[in-house]
C-alpha cells in the first residue's frame, strides 16, 4: 500500500517559468503509470498547488477487480494539505483558498471496506470523482475535517456508509 510522502523524495526542481515540483520519481519515469508509487507536488509562484499520486486503486490478487484504498486516499490528501498548508502559513497567506479533489479510475472498483468475495459488493458507478470546497488557509490546520468535508460523498458511495471515517479503517 502506497504510503504518502514516506518514499525517499528528491530535491525541489525548478520546471522553469514560475512551477517547481517536488517527487519521488526521477526525472524520466512517467508519474501516469499506474505500476508506480508516483507521488509528485507541483507548486507555482502564485500560490497555486497540484498533487499527482498513483497507488490508491489497486487490482488485488486473486481478484481481477479494482480496489479502492480510501485510507490511501485520505492519508494522500492529508500529506498534501499539510504541505500547502506550510508553505501558505511561511508565506504568511491567511485568505481563503480553493481546494479540490480528482480521484481517476474509479469505474467499476469496490471499496478496500468489503470482505473479499462478498455479495453484492458496491461498484463505483463513475471514473472519477471530483469536489472542490473553499476554505480559510487557517482551516488547513484541522486537516483530517478538510480531508473529510472534500472526500464525504466519495466515501459514502464507496461503502454505503453516510458516517465514514476514512483514518481508522482496516481492510475488509
Amino acid at each position: 500500500m502506497p504510503q504518502p510522502f514516506r518514499t525517499p523524495i528528491r530535491e525541489w526542481e525548478d520546471l522553469g517559468s514560475d512551477r517547481v515540483r517536488l517527487s519521488t520519481l526521477a526525472r524520466e519515469q512517467d508519474p501516469t503509470n499506474p505500476s508506480m508509487y508516483a507521488l509528485d507536488v507541483d507548486v507555482w509562484r502564485n500560490g497555486s498547488a497540484e498533487l499527482t499520486s498513483a497507488g490508491v486503486i489497486w487490482r488485488l490478487p486473486p481478484h481481477a477487480e479494482n480496489v479502492i484504498l480510501e485510507p490511501a486516499i485520505a492519508g494522500t490528501v492529508a500529506s498534501f494539505l499539510a504541505l500547502v498548508g506550510a508553505l501558505y502559513e511561511l508565506a504568511g497567506y491567511h485568505g481563503h483558498l480553493d481546494i479540490g479533489v480528482a480521484v481517476e479510475g474509479l469505474q467499476g472498483a469496490v471499496s478496500s471496506t468489503e470482505h473479499p468475495g462478498s455479495f453484492p459488493q458496491r461498484r463505483y458507478n463513475a471514473n472519477e470523482y471530483r469536489r472542490v470546497e473553499r476554505f480559510s488557509a487557517g482551516e488547513l490546520a484541522a486537516r483530517p475535517d478538510v480531508v473529510r468535508r472534500l472526500l464525504h460523498h466519495l466515501f459514502e458511495s464507496t461503502t454505503g456508509h453516510v458516517d465514514t471515517e476514512p483514518f481508522t479503517w482496516a481492510p475488509g
